[in-house]
């Protein structure tokens, strides 16, 4: 491991749980290190993760589009 890089890992740990993002969350390190090894783009590495996540959906992102807010305009979420 290069120096410094537990530091970002513990960041981006925080940063995933936060964001409910727990299939990258899981996933990201033996992505990067196959990225590395297959020489693939960093989109390629990015896609690969956010397709994961997707194949995985949270119960919280199951909330149908269209949701009334208080102040009566229609709310997206995802």
């Amino acid at each position: 491991m290069k120096p410094g890089t537990e530091a970002v890992d513990k960041q981006l740990d925080r940063s995933l749980k936060q964001l409910h993002l727990s299939m990258v969350k899981s996933c990201y390190r033996d992505e990067a290190a196959l990225a590395r090894r297959e020489s693939l783009s960093y989109e390629s590495y990015l896609n690969e993760l956010i397709h994961r996540e997707c194949e995985h959906p949270q119960p919280y992102r199951q909330i149908s589009a269209g949701v009334e807010t208080a102040g009566g305009k229609e709310s997206h979420l995802v």
